[in-house]
């Protein structure tokens, strides 16, 4: 054994891992050109056997064995990256005045809809919606995968200065119960107690007088004036009377999350033994060309949901925060409100908390008389 050892050493086979098992026989690593040469070499002198084969060449050939395997695999990456080439959902956030479906139009226009591919850029996209619509500020346009994200910022417009030259009258901007009206200029037109629409006239800049002659004259002025107008504001929030807390075992668990385009396979809802967990993703390579793929590596941490019932007065607290909330949000400044109504109800574990607010604001606005 150790003459044959000493030629093999001797024609310069690369052995690693030399380890004798008995006084006959002995395990080693080698390379798949020098085991064919030592095969070759020893003339049926010794039993040679080959325990396993690793490397690129075993590799091939297990390739070639599994040609069907290897073929579906390669249709398999071949679909997803074909996938990925189309757009799949639009979606459109941020809109307050542009039509929404003015916008799917025009972006179809332009070759950018559900099921075409993606033939335009973001930087094109942004381009093309500056270009077609002056009233918006800030586009942000992005792609998750086969998902096109448009966000729009619309220009806030800031209510026409009409010069004090130019006969006018005063119109509601919004709906709501006439409190009262202070005339200033023009001639009012709508009583108190009276509800109006947004565009419904208020004050008429058309003057009629009578003139020494006894005759009717007309005059056209610059309405101004205020009108105060009693608005309803509704709204309905919930609060659930009890708390879930999740509460961290201490126990962990780790695995492989892979994304490719918007599918997301998962290790952890296969080999991690949690029933509940919280999962953290630390993010390992992405790439976008030729097809959006990521693979992160998770940390699974085991939680237990223990219920709390809220006391009374943490219910009470929370609900009118959220009403401050509400008025501050959606109530101008300079609105005094004048009544506010809750309504509650329950509905198993949730409170329903309806929400009508009376404000007094002014509700008018100036608009050009047209057609002098």
């Amino acid at each position: 054994m150790n003459k044959f050892l000493s030629r093999a050493l001797n024609h310069n086979f690369h052995l690693t891992k030399i380890k004798r098992i008995d006084e006959l026989s002995l395990e080693c690593n080698i390379l798949q050109r020098d085991y064919k040469k030592l095969v070759s070499m020893n003339n049926n002198q010794y039993r040679i056997t080959l325990l396993s084969s690793k490397g690129f060449p075993e590799c091939r050939q297990r390739i070639i064995r599994n040609k069907a395997f290897v073929l579906g695999l390669f249709i398999f990456i071949f679909l997803l990256y074909y996938q990925g080439l189309f757009i799949n959902e639009i979606h459109i956030q941020g809109l307050e005045h542009l039509d929404e479906n003015q916008i799917f139009d025009f972006l179809a226009g332009i070759g950018v809809s559900e099921g075409y591919k993606k033939v335009l850029s973001t930087d094109e996209i942004k381009s093309n919606l500056y270009h077609e619509y002056k009233d918006i500020s800030w586009v942000g346009v992005s792609y998750t995968g086969n998902k096109l994200h448009i966000e729009i910022v619309e220009k806030v417009k800031a209510p026409e200065i009409i010069p004090m030259d130019i006969p006018c009258d005063i119109v509601a901007k919004k709906q709501g119960y006439i409190d009262n009206i202070i005339t200033k200029n023009g001639t009012r037109v709508v009583p108190d107690d009276v509800f109006v629409n947004e565009g419904d006239l208020l004050v008429t800049g058309i003057v009629k007088k009578i003139n020494a002659s006894g005759d009717e004259e007309i005059k056209y002025v610059h309405a101004l004036g205020e009108v105060y107008a009693r608005t309803i504001y509704r709204f309905i929030i919930l609060e659930e009377k009890i708390e879930y807390l999740k509460i961290n075992t201490g126990k962990k668990d780790y695995g492989w999350n892979l994304k490719v385009g918007d599918t997301l396979f998962d290790t952890g809802k296969i080999f991690v033994g949690f029933d509940r967990y919280t999962r953290v993703s630390s993010k390992i390579f992405e790439t976008m060309i030729p097809l959006p793929i990521a693979l992160y590596c998770a940390e699974y941490s085991e939680i237990e949901i223990e219920t709390r019932i809220k006391s009374q007065e943490e219910i009470e607290k929370s609900i009118n925060n959220q009403v401050e909330s509400i008025i501050k949000k959606n109530i101008p400044e300079d609105a005094k409100i004048s009544n506010k109504d809750l309504m509650f109800s329950e509905l198993g574990n949730i409170i329903k908390v309806e929400i009508m607010i009376e404000a007094i604001e002014d509700i008018g606005t100036e608009r050009r008389i047209e057609n002098i």
